[in-house]
C-alpha cells in the first residue's frame, strides 16, 4: 500500500494491519533482512503462549552482525526508551529470554484477535516507542509481549545503508527518538 509523503509510521502500521487477514501480522521496517526462518520462529513461539499479543524478534545491527540492536524494547524509570541489550555481543546469553517490557515494531510478530482488542498504534507518535505505548496498552489488557531470541532479524538502524556508506543519527532521527 504506497502512502501519501507525511504519514508516521504508526499510521503506516495501521494501515497494514487494517488491510490484513491472517491469523498473524508481521510488523517490518524497510530496513531488514529476516532469516529464512525468523517468521516460522515467532509463530512457533506465538504458538506456544495464546496470551502473547506480539513476539519480539531478535534484531541484530547490519553493519556489525554479531551485536545486538535489541530483543524489544523498554521505556524505563526516568522515561527514556531503549532497545533491551543494545550493544551486547551475542553469545547465545539472551536466547533463553521469554517475556520483553515491549515489542519493537521494527520486527514483531502481532496476534492479530489481540491487536483487534488492544487497538492501533498511537499515531501522534512522529516514529519510535509507538511500539512501547502499544506494547502497555497489552499489558494492561492482560495479554504478554514475549520474545523470539531463535528469530534473527538484520537491521540497518540508521548507522549504515545497505551499501556500506555511513549514514550518521541525524539530529531529527535523534529529536524523533527522545520525543517519542
Amino acid at each position: 500500500i504506497r502512502l501519501p509523503d507525511g504519514k508516521t509510521f504508526a499510521q503506516a502500521v495501521n494501515t497494514g494491519v487494517a488491510a490484513s487477514t491472517g491469523k498473524y501480522v508481521a510488523i517490518l521496517n524497510p530496513d531488514i533482512e529476516l532469516d529464512p526462518n525468523a517468521i516460522a520462529e515467532c509463530v512457533r513461539v506465538a504458538e506456544a503462549d495464546p496470551a502473547a499479543a506480539a513476539v519480539a524478534a531478535k534484531l541484530m545491527f547490519w553493519w556489525a552482525p554479531s551485536f545486538l540492536n535489541g530483543i524489544g524494547n523498554r521505556v524505563d524509570e526516568r522515561s527514556w526508551g531503549t532497545d533491551n541489550f543494545i550493544g551486547h555481543l551475542d553469545l547465545g546469553q539472551f536466547d533463553s529470554l521469554k517475556d520483553v517490557p515491549s515489542v519493537c515494531f521494527a520486527a514483531t510478530l502481532v496476534r492479530r484477535t489481540a491487536w483487534d482488542a488492544i487497538g492501533p498504534a498511537d499515531e501522534a507518535f512522529p516514529l519510535y516507542y509507538e511500539d512501547a505505548e502499544w506494547s502497555y496498552r497489552a499489558r494492561l489488557l492482560g495479554y504478554g509481549t514475549i520474545a523470539a531470541p531463535r528469530a534473527v532479524v538484520r537491521h540497518v538502524f540508521g548507522y549504515k545503508v545497505r551499501g556500506g556508506e555511513e549514514s550518521d543519527l541525524t539530529p531529527r532521527k535523534l529529536a524523533m527518538a527522545a520525543y517519542g
